[in-house]
């Protein structure tokens, strides 16, 4: 079957450079998506088996083949998400959620993702697929060679969106940056992010004030509705340029125009250029929107990227971080005193039974919230397993360890859930374990907590166990 989709992407090929010619535009690319492509891409789908396949490009709609019914759109969502982090780290990613998500990119232009109807994908199978999707990649990178700006007339695409930052901050920075020395104008970028829709200052030029920075953006403000905008839109003054900020965030008494952001699919934010735009030349106000177009699909695979990211490090239900994420920031621990919280929720499979798992559900996003609330910054709180969780404490010794457990766990025993009119009370026991007082190894921290927890469930529950030291 392997061969059967190289011969067809080989006539594919041939059949485009004739029908087009190497360096084709933007413009005729939906063309080349539509047809062959989407034939490709379902024979590739139906080769491997799976429920779907895309292929993913920096500045146009993805190109789908999937089954009928097709996959949530929760799923087509993370697929396509993925396939972004592919064309952005030019790695292979496979993440098991609902459904198992296989994906791959070219670090630039080109991302490819294929969803299974299965959580269990066996590794032979991933490979097998990331085979075939890179010789497609390599296929559609052979088309599209040349095509970098679309534009003879506008000079070469500066270093920085070509091969520069990868962050959403560093790229940002950058097109501020740009637009401040095209301009003489100080200037502000906003982005949404794609899961809230929230907009906020992620980026501001040099000399402008920094308090902008977080501050959010009132859809109804001129740069709020340029985010869902495909035209520029002037505010005449800063209140109604960015809404009502506090006072101290207004530095830039005068209006200007929020140019949107493009990414080739939707609008993901925009640059506001402060300052009288009546003043500003043409060749400027030229200059600003080819950076803006140019800059938003690379700012949108940086998003996707981020987003991606997110996902793979955040358990669903609660919005905490999972256990890839909590030993991520374990590993990450740089030395000194240090402490794990393993808390398990007492009697749980009880409460599910008796008021229904839309119970047990709140009550797990309940005590994460308790968690949140209770816990320092740099505190990381985890979700890793049904209702056990575990509480990343670096830089807290035993005492303090013992203080945050004894907090955590009045605050869940305080907490009342009230579910279908009736008043749940929850408790949880906690394991302590720290460095240097229980083991003198990060790596087994969570391990010696754990061994704690379940002596303080035998021990009548509700309670709090400090992990024995490690024999010397």
């Amino acid at each position: 079957m392997n061969l059967l989709i190289a011969f067809l992407a080989g006539a594919l090929i041939t059949y485009l450079l004739m029908r087009f010619g190497v360096g084709q535009s933007r413009a005729q690319r939906p063309e080349l998506a539509n047809g062959n492509l989407h034939l490709l891409l379902d024979l590739l789908r139906r080769a491997h088996g799976a429920a779907a396949a895309c292929v993913a490009f920096s500045d146009d709609d993805p190109i789908w083949s999937m089954t009928k019914p097709p996959p949530s759109s929760e799923v087509l969502d993370r697929a396509v998400s993925v396939a972004r982090l592919g064309m952005g780290d030019a790695r292979d990613h496979v993440i098991s959620e609902e459904q198992t998500v296989v994906a791959t990119g070219d670090g630039r232009t080109v991302g490819c993702a294929v969803v299974f109807y299965s959580v269990d994908v066996q590794e032979d199978v991933s490979e097998a697929v990331l085979v075939d999707m890179r010789a497609l990649m390599a296929d559609l990178r052979t088309l599209m060679a040349g095509d970098v700006d679309g534009d003879a007339s506008r000079p070469n695409l500066p270093e920085w969106l070509v091969g520069g930052p990868e962050s959403v901050e560093g790229i940002s920075f950058q097109l501020c940056e740009a637009a401040k020395e095209v301009s003489g104008r100080p200037n502000a970028l906003v982005v949404r992010d794609p899961g809230t829709q929230v907009a906020s200052v992620v980026a501001v030029s040099a000399g402008t004030d920094r308090r902008l920075l977080g501050a959010r953006i009132s859809p109804e403000a001129a740069i709020g509705r340029a985010c869902i905008s495909d035209v520029p839109i002037v505010g005449a003054d800063s209140e109604e340029l960015f809404g009502a900020l506090r006072a101290d965030r207004r530095r830039q008494k005068e209006g200007g125009i929020a140019y949107p952001l493009w990414d080739g699919r939707e609008c993901i934010g925009a640059l506001a250029v402060f300052g009288d735009q009546s003043t500003m030349d043409a060749p400027s106000r030229d200059q600003i929107q080819w950076l803006v177009k140019n800059a938003g699909p690379r700012l949108g695979r940086a998003a996707a990227m981020r987003t991606a990211e997110t996902r793979a490090m955040t358990d669903e239900l609660t919005g905490l971080a999972n256990r890839r994420a909590l030993e991520r920031a374990m590993n990450s621990h740089a030395g000194g005193p240090c402490s794990v919280l393993c808390i398990d929720l007492d009697h749980f499979k009880a409460l599910n039974d008796g008021f229904g798992h839309a119970a047990g559900d709140a009550a797990l996003r309940q005590v994460a919230a308790i968690f949140r609330n209770e816990l320092r910054s740099g505190d990381v709180p985890a979700r890793i397993g049904g209702e056990e969780f575990a509480l990343w404490l670096p830089g807290a010794p035993a005492g303090k360890a013992q203080e945050i457990a004894g907090r955590v766990r009045d605050a869940v025993r305080g907490k009342v859930l009230e579910h279908g009119g009736a008043e749940i009370r929850i408790t949880c026991s906690i394991g302590v374990a720290s460095i240097p007082e229980s083991v003198s190894q990060v790596d087994n921290l969570l391990g010696a907590a754990d061994v704690a927890m379940y002596r303080a469930k035998e021990g009548g529950r509700d309670r709090i166990e400090m992990a024995l030291p490690t024999p010397v």
